[in-house]
């Protein structure tokens, strides 16, 4: 998918394009930060899709908040957790992502409907790109 499953708040700094706002800490939101601005370069988000953009772009974040704090919850289990744990570990983390699709959704849908048919395009082609790496990679 476009955004990826990691994946809060305004993604530019008083409605600014050149200006983001500093990312959150952690590796999890240094890959969201990066996709955020790779997306809004590639689809040339206009100031009148700006708002579209951002609720997706706070999305993404929350996603990757809320992933964030479930691995960091699981990390220190891990070394102990029998094979039910860590089946049950893994079923909480599919879980997690398919809820952050589910939130993911409605917001990217909102951005979809404003962008010009170029722009769709290019979306269109980001997510197929997205899709063909995530199954080389398995995930």
């Amino acid at each position: 998918m476009l955004a990826g499953t990691l994946p809060c708040g305004a993604v530019l700094a008083q409605g600014n394009p050149a200006a983001p706002v500093p990312p959150p800490a952690g590796p999890a939101h240094a890959v969201v930060e990066q996709r955020i601005v790779e997306l809004r370069r590639k689809l040339k988000i206009t100031p009148s899709e700006t708002k579209a953009f951002d609720d997706f772009a706070a999305v993404m974040r929350d996603n990757a908040n809320r992933m964030e704090a479930l691995m960091k919850e699981q990390a220190p289990k891990l070394p102990k957790m029998s094979a039910v744990d860590q089946m049950q570990a893994y079923e909480a983390v599919t879980q997690e992502q398919a809820n952050d699709i589910q939130r993911l959704v409605p917001a990217f849908t909102r951005l979809y409907d404003e962008l010009s048919p170029e722009q769709k395009k290019i979306a269109d082609e980001q997510s197929r790109a997205y899709m063909r790496n995530a199954k080389r990679r398995g995930s």
